[in-house]
């Protein structure tokens, strides 16, 4: 039996969940990778998640969402009162929306963080790796991309380079006397952070400290910064400042020893879930700052981007309408394609006639996969306008909607 499906994003952030219970939620990659390969329901094949650490938000298909909000809660090992307390559901063309809306940086913790993009990019092409999309999601992929650039190149929304790694290398540069930096962590986190600190603090010395030694090796080599194993952290930490760490670990790598007889005296998590022991954060010499709280750290920059907000909502509609018009004309020539007069084919000139007609009057709903009856029959009537003995030559395709 073949269930109608619609797009559905299910998630939490850090509009209703604190860092402590994003956590919990939050997907390392290999938990990504693990969950697409062993996700065998017939019924939800296609769909990709999202894991920042200011959400994590599952999008794909499925006749209802509690196949999404099963996964999420499966993983988090949540509560049904923590999962309405904090996880919100959209369906249909509110979900193009919000995905668009995340893909521009008008849904981060800080507005107009063109990191997101980045993510978005990563986390899509771990689930194509697996077989996980389809044409649909890239085709929504793509235009999310489209619609980020967009909002970069005509407004000032992404100006005045503002995230939580450059707050980071931001703080760093305020602290007085910092000779030396330890960044914990080579992914590309940890690699946007060296980045902004050689501009910000181009004097300082850096460590790049990771379990990847090749890996650390040649990033380090790049930035001109020297590089450590991870077993020699605390080596490391003996004569540095600061430390930022930039890890996806499900368990905490700094712990108390590290720090005690190190001159360690701020320490920036970048981490969800965090990778530093709960007891460090209590020393006296430290200064220890998370997720939420460096995002707290930004400056005016984030006033005159709210400022262009209205300018990036007309974007994202703009995007959502061509995206809704590209879905409505792949349904409509999927069925269309199979209509026939007096044994005739139709021409593809004489249905593009007629796709404005039907797009008119229909109100098109562009996440509905595959599509219902009603759709067929709203189609069918259209074509019957122009011509009365029009007829479909076979059963309409569940799948000719990508």
């Amino acid at each position: 039996m073949i269930h109608p499906q619609k797009l559905f994003v299910v998630g939490i952030s850090f509009k209703k969940a604190d860092i402590a219970l994003r956590s919990r939620f939050a997907f390392a990659p290999d938990e990504c990778s693990s969950t697409y390969s062993s996700m065998a329901a017939d019924c939800f094949q296609h769909f990709f998640i999202l894991s920042t650490c200011n959400r994590t938000e599952i999008y794909g298909f499925a006749p209802c969402e509690y196949l999404l909000l099963s996964l999420l809660r499966h993983h988090a090992k949540a509560s049904f009162d923590e999962m309405n307390k904090c996880v919100y559901v959209k369906e249909s063309n509110q979900a193009v929306r919000h995905f668009l809306s995340v893909a521009s940086g008008l849904d981060s913790q800080i507005p107009g963080d063109y990191e997101i993009i980045s993510q978005i990019k990563s986390a899509f092409q771990l689930a194509k790796a697996h077989g996980r999309t389809n044409g649909y999601l890239e085709r929504l992929f793509n235009f999310s991309l489209e619609a980020s650039k967009e909002v970069k190149a005509s407004t000032f929304f992404s100006n005045g380079t503002v995230s939580v790694t450059y707050a980071a290398a931001l703080k760093i540069s305020k602290q007085k006397n910092i000779c030396k930096v330890v960044v914990l962590g080579a992914g590309s986190t940890g690699q946007t952070v060296l980045g902004y600190l050689k501009k910000a603090v181009p004097q300082v010395k850096i460590t790049l400290v990771s379990r990847n030694t090749e890996k650390s090796k040649r990033i380090a080599s790049m930035f001109n910064i020297q590089a450590a194993p991870l077993e020699y952290l605390d080596v490391e930490l003996c004569d540095a400042d600061a430390l930022v760490v930039a890890t996806h670990s499900n368990h905490c790598l700094v712990h108390r020893e590290h720090i005690f007889r190190s001159r360690i005296k701020l320490i920036l998590d970048l981490s969800v879930p965090k990778n530093v022991a709960g007891d460090v954060c209590m020393m006296d010499q430290v200064k220890y700052y998370d997720v939420d709280s460096i995002s707290s750290l930004t400056d005016s920059t984030v006033r005159k981007r709210l400022a262009e907000i209205p300018k990036v909502k007309t974007i994202i509609t703009k995007f959502e309408m061509k995206f809704s018009r590209w879905s409505a004309r792949q349904l409509y020539f999927s069925v269309s394609s199979q209509a026939s007069v007096d044994g005739n084919l139709l021409s593809s000139k004489q249905l593009a006639g007629l796709f404005d007609l039907w797009h008119r009057s229909f109100q098109y709903d562009s996440s509905s996969k595959p599509h219902p009856a009603i759709l067929t029959d709203s189609i069918l009537s259209a074509l019957k306008s122009a011509y009365p003995s029009v007829q479909l030559t076979k059963s309409t395709d569940n799948d000719a909607i990508p």
